[in-house]
């Protein structure tokens, strides 16, 4: 979780993401954190040095000579239809990060041959995200979940371009396991190959929003009593 700043590391964005990419057996995400100024700090250095999310994503593309442009980027809370209809599949609970759109901003982006491949340059994102939104609320029984399922299996390689994705990853078995298992051992496969790539900025007093604030969280795991 590399803290930025401009003219101190601003540079370096375009460095950080390829050394993660290729340390991938270690590093498993790069999350930005703009800089937030809590202590005395006069006005001119201030405007000198904040950088703010859609700065991180135009940095990042400029960096990276255009392979992860600013449009392969989608806020935290894009995921929530995603963990709704896995948990209605699985008429089981799980977390869902409904935090403001404003808090941070993600996307994961796979790395081969020294080249990065965002997500969405093969995979049609928003179309899979309202088919979630359709689906879910008419899953109410076994025997929904079992038609429900199978309309999504169906629907899933129509929006996955398999020549554009990397050739090291079967990406359309990726999310067609991920949808029908939904375990720890799928989302970690997918994470094995991806690097997830996010950023957030904390707020200070001079970018405070009150409505983020109303709905902003840090999500912790932790195991439950026995």
């Amino acid at each position: 979780m590399p803290t930025l700043a401009k003219s101190v590391n601003d540079f370096q964005l375009g460095g950080i993401i390829r050394f993660a990419a290729e340390n991938l057996d270690i590093v498993k995400g790069v999350n930005f954190q703009p800089v937030a100024f809590t202590g005395r700090i006069d006005q001119s250095r201030r405007e000198k040095k904040r950088i703010t999310i859609p700065d991180v994503m135009k940095l990042v593309e400029e960096q990276t000579v255009g392979e992860i442009p600013c449009n392969a980027w989608y806020p935290v809370s894009f995921v929530v239809p995603i963990s709704r209809f896995l948990s209605a599949m699985g008429n089981i609970p799980i977390p869902e990060l409904t935090a403001h759109p404003h808090c941070g901003a993600g996307t994961y982006v796979f790395f081969e041959e020294r080249h990065f491949i965002p997500i969405t340059n093969f995979f049609d994102a928003e179309s899979f995200i309202e088919l979630r939104k359709e689906i879910t609320p008419e899953i109410n029984g076994r025997v929904s979940r079992v038609l429900s399922l199978a309309k999504v299996t169906r629907q899933v390689p129509k929006f996955i371009d398999e020549k554009k994705g990397p050739k090291s990853a079967n990406t359309t078995r990726m999310v067609l396991d991920l949808l029908k298992k939904g375990d720890m051992e799928t989302t970690s496969r997918f994470h094995r190959n991806a690097l997830f790539i996010g950023t957030m900025h904390f707020q200070d007093l001079y970018n405070i929003d009150l409505e983020r604030i109303k709905k902003c969280g840090v999500h912790y795991a932790s195991r439950t009593a026995e």
